[in-house]
């Protein structure tokens, strides 16, 4: 009798431990998949390390800008270089400060400096801005954040944050505007290139 009752026993139990195992399985299959998924996905805010400061030597980057020309800092050296990073192209913000820095291009160039401006955006869309806004300095694509990286520029959720550096003739970092306003940005550049010291 007692052999039989636990013979049921067992029999009861039996489909509950197969079950249980049978629940277990994908969620042990899935807890590495979710952990995966969630290394393997790029931050939507990344901060830079060492950003760059006044001082420091300026990246030798390089890039096509719109028109199809070769742009290297390294190339420049000898006169000031201006580097403004913007969002994107068309946006309201950053198509005044393209305004700003082609009305105010003529002054700025009187101080022997070079404009370029760098967004996350492809040719094709620096291209079709530059030719709407009339723009005729360069516009370099940072597709994958190479140029902001090298400057220590934050990418937030694909696009660079709005800074400005303004490199004196002898390859350094002269001024840093970290938060920039889009309709003083051209002024702010005109003073600090003002500062300069002599060629």
């Amino acid at each position: 009798m007692a052999t039989a009752r636990l013979a049921l026993l067992l029999l009861c139990c039996m489909p509950l431990a197969c079950r249980a195992s049978k629940d277990e399985s994908p969620a042990s299959n899935r807890a590495p998949e979710a952990s995966a998924s969630v290394r393997d996905s790029p931050p939507a805010t990344a901060e830079p390390s060492h950003p760059l400061t006044v001082g420091s030597p300026a990246p030798a980057v390089e890039a096509i800008d719109q028109r199809g020309k070769h742009i290297s800092l390294r190339g420049l050296r000898g006169r000031p270089v201006v580097v403004y990073f913007y969002p994107k192209d068309e946006s309201k913000g950053c198509t005044i400060e393209a305004q700003m820095m082609r009305d105010h291009l003529k002054q700025i160039t009187e101080f022997g400096a070079t404009v370029i401006g760098v967004s996350t955006d492809d040719l094709a869309s620096h291209k079709e801005f530059a030719e709407k806004q009339q723009l005729s300095f360069s516009l370099l694509p940072d597709p994958d954040h190479r140029i902001a990286e090298a400057f220590g520029v934050p990418v937030y959720s694909g696009r660079a944050a709005r800074m400005t550096f303004v490199i004196g003739a002898d390859g350094r970092v002269r001024e840093v505007f970290p938060k920039v306003n889009p309709i003083t940005s051209a002024t702010q550049v005109l003073d600090a290139l003002g500062r300069l010291p002599p060629r």
